[in-house]
């Protein structure tokens, strides 16, 4: 047994290299408080569904209160112990109790709500029909209270029937029943799902998409992105749960819609991060060369094998750089997400991806690659591709070698045509439309300068800059500032700034201040005058919502008395 989990030695890391029996949850993990209990019950019923999921036994200790055995109950934990049920006592009376199991002392109904599951099953305490139906109502609650919104979706016409919705989301008010892709269009249209989320939030609800995966695999669909819950841009997970052989003539599927903490997701992120791709969110190399083994001894009768290679990745990286690189392999992996719904898709290198097919005909594949080539082409991007079918699972890694070798002869058949070429020249017109826009991006700062006098951005979170436009002032205030942009703003405020303007700009100093601001889509302004009496005026305001770049803002310093001049010619 692990005890004391939660705590000091007792920890993941620990239970991953280590075989227990049982889980013992620390006490203190259970103890709360009124500010900390909402993210405490995450916590405890994440590490319960955690040790359901490795299919152990997990034990609370440290129980006092009724209100404890309610929250454990309610999150499925079985076994608890302490001084609510009984103190500490001699052996003698510990076996004695024991072998009176009717004592009222003992198994006492009135009090012990984790009974209530065992109570079903001993037919000595019946229950009647109106105690489960009470008992039902409470699991109903209990589960509709800590989801966001609870809906039915019909898979066919997109009929969609809230049952619940939060009361912090927008549309609360709003009739109980309407089309589901209007709800998703109106979603995105009013920005509440996060601008840099709608592609992906819009490709994800599709009607048609879902309907497939969800028919073909009888498995729930989760998706996640950042939704606006009272003004705050959260991340929000979207599950689409089928009911019962869900099927055209029944097409019904809950729809529940729930905050994505951390917490909630302790297991699922630790499995993720091991057996996916960062940078796609496909299935990575190491998970491949699990399932191979694996899928040799599956039920299944055949698999269709798909070997892609990228075609000019090279060169893109070295003509466009790594970022457009990147987001050539996150557009073909969802690519591959579009037309092989039911298959599963590895990202096995840097760039090749194996898709595994089972029980499809060789054809089916054909055409979804057709397809998928054909999309592809839109965007100026090739790949070569290999198929090979296996009837025999014990023959996988041969038929994945045929895939592979399939794949080299078809690149090899586009070098042949030229396609480096064409790619290259395709290459170069993006190449001089770069430098075109970097000219055009030159020749607009010369004609802003006169007005905006300085302009930076800001990592609130390293408290970095990188400059734009720096006039000399700046400069020397940045040389003496050891890097920190906070340093060079109190400077420049103390020595720039008229002694009864200071006060006012004391917001910009405050990085929490202004990051509450511009991620909720404000502008942080103020006006004031210099000590030459000059007025001037500074915008804070996002530089981008999304990636690595959430933390960075935009700081324009402008003087309001100039006005703008184009540069003037040689």
């Amino acid at each position: 047994m692990m005890d004391d989990f939660g705590s000091g030695y007792s920890s993941l890391n620990m239970l991953k290299d280590t075989n227990v029996d049982a889980i013992k949850l620390d006490m203190k993990l259970i103890d709360m408080n009124q500010q900390n209990r909402s993210k405490g019950v995450q916590i405890v019923e994440s590490v319960v569904d955690m040790a359901h999921r490795l299919n152990l036994p997990i034990i609370a200790e440290g129980v006092e209160t009724p209100e404890q055995v309610s929250m454990l109950q309610a999150a499925d934990c079985l076994y608890t112990q302490g001084y609510y049920f009984y103190k500490p006592m001699p052996v003698e009376n510990a076996e004695a109790l024991l072998a009176q199991p009717n004592s009222e002392d003992y198994w006492d109904m009135r009090r012990d709500l984790m009974r209530r599951d065992l109570m079903r099953h001993d037919r000595r305490v019946p229950v009647s029909d109106s105690e489960q139906t009470a008992l039902a109502l409470q699991a109903y609650q209990i589960f509709a209270d800590n989801v966001l919104e609870l809906s039915l979706l019909n898979l066919s016409t997109g009929e969609y029937r809230v049952i619940k919705r939060d009361p912090r989301l927008p549309g609360a008010g709003s009739g109980t029943e309407e089309d589901f892709a209007a709800y998703c269009e109106r979603m995105v249209t009013n920005k509440v799902i996060h601008p840099d989320d709608a592609e992906m939030f819009t490709d994800q609800t599709d009607l048609e998409t879902l309907r497939s995966a969800v028919f073909s695999t009888q498995q729930p669909e989760a998706y996640r992105f950042r939704k606006n819950v009272s003004g705050q841009f959260v991340w929000i997970t979207m599950e689409f749960l089928p009911c019962r052989n869900c099927c055209a003539q029944n097409p019904w599927a809950t729809v529940v819609v729930r905050e994505d903490a951390q917490a909630d997701h302790l297991s699922e992120e630790l499995d993720f991060s091991y057996s996916h791709d960062t940078l796609t969110g496909l299935l990575n190399r190491s998970l491949f060369e699990t399932d191979l083994r694996t899928l040799q001894s599956s039920e299944y009768d055949s698999m269709v094998c798909t070997y892609i290679d990228v075609v000019g990745l090279h060169e893109i990286n070295n003509h466009l750089g790594h970022r457009s690189g990147d987001a050539m392999l996150c557009f073909i992996a969802n690519a591959a997400r579009k037309f092989f719904v039911s298959s599963r898709i590895y990202r096995i290198g840097g760039d090749e991806f194996v898709i595994l097919t089972p029980n499809q005909p060789p054809y089916s594949v054909w055409v979804a690659v057709d397809k998928m080539r054909a999309f592809l082409r839109a965007k100026e991007y090739e790949i070569s591709v290999g198929i090979q079918s296996t009837n025999n699972l014990h023959r996988l890694d041969d038929a994945m070698n045929q895939a592979e070798a399939a794949m080299r002869q078809d690149k090899q058949a586009y070098y042949a045509r030229n396609g480096q070429e064409r790619q290259l020249r395709g290459l170069n017109e993006k190449l001089e439309q770069t430098l075109t826009e970097k000219r055009d991006a030159e020749h607009f700062l010369r004609v802003l300068a006169p007005k905006y006098k300085s302009v930076f951005v800001v990592d609130l979170k390293t408290d970095r800059m990188r400059g734009v436009i720096v006039p000399d002032y700046f400069q020397k205030i940045l040389d003496t500032s050891g890097g920190s942009f906070l340093a060079v703003l109190q400077q420049y405020r103390d020595t720039q700034v008229q002694p009864a303007y200071r006060e006012s700009l004391a917001d910009l100093l405050d990085y929490n201040y202004i990051r509450s601001k511009v991620l909720t889509g404000d502008i942080v302004e103020h006006t004031y005058k210099k000590t030459d009496d000059t007025t001037f005026r500074v915008k804070v305001t996002p530089y981008s919502r999304s990636g690595s770049h959430i933390d960075e803002t935009l700081w324009i310093f402008s003087d309001e008395g100039a006005s703008l001049t184009p540069p003037q010619t040689k």
